[in-house]
């Protein structure tokens, strides 16, 4: 089976599934077409599978990819319009968590049709979950996803990347939580896992140092660290977990600011920031020799 994804614009993307040269499915997928829709930004168009090869996942499969794609590039309001009264299409996008939001009258080749419009919300539910023993398996799968991918380092892990016992990371964890109990020359931190709510999956790891208690923190370490795991990224997650982490650190911790620093080059993690209300600050060169932008955040 051959997959082929034509992206003509945004407005106009088109993905088929051809098996020798025979096109078994397509879906053309992009903006809302109705100028005058305000609550939708993305759309499926079309979805078509060959009537003899339909329920063997062809459909969701290609549902799936414009989903993703949506995802990927900020688009989270989906529409979807099928003919009323055809009920295994509308069946279909029920299963694929479409709900029916509206009717409308469309004319097509001078033919007056009824429609109903599914919508979706494409934006999956993160929460901030302190690691526990439950999440063993799980905390040591995302490590080796990321050593998998070539990165050996693992952002805001609390050095779980250079550990190898989940027990005893556990007991690191507790021991810096406690202004008591903290490593010499380290912050006060609280870790967190992002979890994803609808399959309890670990898609990425933050951790919030409750003050600037070294030079690291303070030159442009700062007071949050966040990670995506690889297969996970450009999805909206660190968004959503960075939103959280500002409201415990004004909630839990008092606290009227927090900094936040990124490398230059990290532009998915620099819009992050500025989404946030981020302000830059200064740039300054890394012991790595990479320049880092740090930002404040008035909570």
């Amino acid at each position: 089976m051959e997959e082929k994804h034509f992206s003509q614009n945004e407005s106009n993307n088109i993905y088929v599934y051809e098996k020798e040269n025979k096109i078994l499915g397509v879906i053309r997928f992009g903006k809302v077409a109705d100028k005058n829709d305000i609550s939708h930004n993305a759309e499926i168009h079309v979805l078509y599978v060959e009537p003899e090869l339909k329920r063997n996942g062809i459909g969701s499969k290609l549902f799936d990819y414009a989903k993703n794609y949506f995802i990927e590039h900020d688009m989270k309001k989906l529409i979807i319009w099928c003919l009323k009264g055809n009920e295994p299409s509308i069946e279909f996008y029920k299963k694929m968590g479409g709900k029916i939001v509206s009717e409308r009258e469309a004319k097509v080749h001078n033919i007056e049709l009824e429609e109903v419009g599914l919508e979706y919300n494409l934006e999956d539910k993160i929460k901030l979950i302190i690691p526990t023993k439950e999440y063993e398996n799980q905390a040591i799968e995302y490590k080796k996803e990321h050593f998998d991918n070539g990165e050996k380092t693992l952002h805001a892990c609390s050095k779980w990347d250079r550990m190898d016992n989940y027990d005893e990371w556990l007991k690191l964890l507790k021991s810096n939580s406690k202004k008591e109990t903290v490593q010499d020359n380290y912050a006060v931190t609280t870790q967190f896992f992002g979890v994803r709510e609808r399959d309890n999956k670990i898609v990425g790891m933050i951790n919030i140092r409750h003050e600037l208690a070294n030079d690291f923190l303070r030159n442009y370490g700062g007071n949050i660290g966040y990670g995506i795991r690889p297969t996970e990224r450009r999805k909206g997650y660190a968004t959503q977990m960075l939103e959280q982490a500002l409201k415990y650190c004004k909630e839990e911790l008092n606290l009227e600011k927090v900094m936040l620093g990124c490398y230059k080059e990290n532009e998915a993690s620099r819009r992050t920031i500025l989404n946030a209300g981020g302000a830059l600050e200064r740039e300054v060169k890394t012991e790595n020799g990479k320049i880092a932008q740090v930002y404040w955040i008035k909570l």
